[in-house]
């Protein structure tokens, strides 16, 4: 174990070493379930059974492919590829409920992308075409072909015209009943796919065990690429509380509670100690308390020195989870150029509601 103090904040880590390509009637919402759609009981180390990656027929969507491919090759998992057909009724006309040239297009270059992969890359990829609204067809889908993950771009058609967490993907991150692995595109060209694997996988963590729910997710893909995990909790400084006498001054410093902040940070590293060995499985596992005020920069500066290729959090459906307070999850998703796996945990005893926008 090794402590130190910089001008950045004090940190604290040590480490413990440790099939027939099938369409469903694209103008059907009704998702039926397939026979597996149900979850067996997990093991007690989490696989990749089966991905879905959605896809728009945009070359930002397709560089979720390179991803995909590579932790199929390395867990054997199959790979559903799923394209939403977006209906674009005019007023007072309804679209035809026949298969039209956009469908017949749409249908096309699924089958083709399918072919692919299992010709070039020896996958199990099948073809899906839905109707509806994408993102909830997405969640709708995955869930009921019991779907271990979603990978996917956070945008597809609309580019870069957004900001970087796309409206599509920001509904599937908070309505997905399974963890979602967003990928940057880095330009518009087919060749942008990565096939790289994820060697450093950065798990953010609280205080609360909701947070907690994302670290067999995140240890199931470090396997994948033979990586590690380090488990980072980031804590503020705890400040002295003084009485008050008269009138509050503004703008005063804050005076941080050494003693009181060392008892944080002592209890942090023992539940995370507690945690790192519990993970039974063979990647390592470091674990790092840092003390700092600003814990969104302090996260990204910690991605970056660290050589961390992928970071993972849990989030809430409207929001971010008690992880990051306010606006620092939209920090961290939009302030890094890392893949970010992220997860909505299911709250006991409202598995089937869906959140509301927002």
């Amino acid at each position: 174990m090794c402590s130190t103090l910089t001008a950045r904040g004090r940190v604290d880590s040590r480490r413990e070493v440790r099939s027939a390509p099938r369409l469903i009637n694209p103008y059907s919402t009704d998702v039926a379930p397939t026979e597996d759609a149900t979850h067996l009981a997990r093991p007690e180390q989490p696989v990749i059974r089966k991905i879905v990656v959605p896809l728009d027929q945009s070359a930002l969507a397709e560089q979720a492919l390179g991803v995909a491919v590579a932790l199929a090759h390395a867990t054997g998992a199959s790979v559903e590829l799923l394209l939403v057909h977006e209906s674009f009724a005019v007023e007072g006309f309804e679209e035809s409920q026949r298969p039209g040239p956009r469908v017949n297009r749409e249908t096309s270059y699924l089958e083709k992308t399918a072919s692919d992969l299992k010709s070039r890359q020896s996958l199990n990829a099948s073809p899906t075409l839905l109707s509806g609204d994408p993102a909830e067809m997405i969640c709708q889908h995955a869930k009921a072909i019991g779907a271990d993950i979603i990978v996917m771009t956070s945008h597809g058609r609309t580019g870069f015209s957004r900001a970087w967490l796309g409206s599509v993907a920001d509904r599937v991150v908070r309505e997905a009943r399974i963890p979602v692995l967003l990928v940057r595109p880095t330009d518009g060209h087919r060749g942008g796919q990565t096939n790289a694997l994820f060697n450093h996988v950065l798990v953010l963590l609280d205080a609360s065990p909701v947070s907690e729910t994302i670290i067999d997710d995140a240890v199931a893909i470090a396997r994948a690429g033979r990586g590690r995990v380090t488990l980072l909790h980031v804590t503020q400084p705890v400040p002295i509380v003084m009485p008050l006498h008269g009138a509050p001054v503004v703008d005063a410093p804050i005076v941080p509670d050494v003693a009181a902040t060392d008892q944080v940070v002592s209890v942090e590293r023992s539940r995370l100690d507690a945690l790192a060995n519990r993970i039974k499985t063979d990647v390592d596992v470091d674990i790092t308390v840092v003390v700092n005020p600003f814990v969104a920069r302090t996260i990204l500066d910690i991605a970056r020195q660290s050589g961390a290729d992928l970071i993972a959090l849990t989030t809430r459906g409207r929001g971010p989870s008690r992880l990051i307070i306010g606006s620092i999850a939209d920090k961290i998703l939009r302030g890094c150029d890392l893949p970010v796996l992220i997860k909505r945990p299911l709250e006991s005893g409202h598995e089937d509601r869906s959140p509301s926008p927002g």
